[in-house]
């Protein structure tokens, strides 16, 4: 079923937007990835883990590539929905560097490895995210590069401005 998904694809945009309120701009390089499974700040619950990475254009930042993966351990209860309080639903991974220029952060996957049943599921997910993010990257790149475009803000406007003109269109029809 896809029913989760407009959740999950909603709740990037606004989670990409916490991580900019912990790291500064000025305190990402390339190479980093960041990470976070905070319900309060990304998707429904903490087994949604979302992982978001900068993307450079050389030394400078021009846009962000995010995932949310549904894993399918966290620890804590096994069923979280029969979770009392967000604690008994497993382990909390903060807004975290999970690669800190390009260099991996072993106390967090150590930490994570060793809170949930499934590690090699999870950890499994987890790099499957990363190298996910990091094709989109270099799709973005690519894309840049063949269009010379020195960043994404004319592009988003067009896109914006777009979107927009078209669900006014479609809300004056109903």
């Amino acid at each position: 079923s896809v029913q989760g998904a407009p959740g999950h694809l909603g709740s990037l945009s606004a989670g990409v937007k916490t991580f900019l309120e912990m790291f500064k701009t000025g305190d990402l390089a390339p190479g980093d990835v960041l990470i976070t499974n905070d319900p309060w700040l990304v998707s429904g619950h903490k087994h949604d883990i979302t992982v978001v990475t900068p993307v450079f254009l050389g030394r400078r930042l021009v846009g962000f590539t995010a995932s949310n993966c549904h894993t399918v351990d966290i620890g804590g209860r096994i069923f979280s929905a029969a979770a009392a309080e967000v604690y008994e639903e497993g382990l909390q991974i903060p807004r975290m560097k999970l690669y800190d220029r390009g260099r991996r952060n072993d106390t967090l996957f150590r930490l994570i490895e060793e809170n949930v049943r499934s590690p090699e599921l999870v950890l499994g997910d987890l790099h499957a995210q990363v190298s996910a993010n990091h094709a989109a990257a270099q799709r973005v790149l690519d894309f840049m590069r063949d269009q010379r475009l020195p960043d994404l803000e004319d592009l988003s406007r067009a896109v914006t401005s777009r979107t927009d003109k078209l669900m006014r269109q479609a809300v004056r029809k109903l």
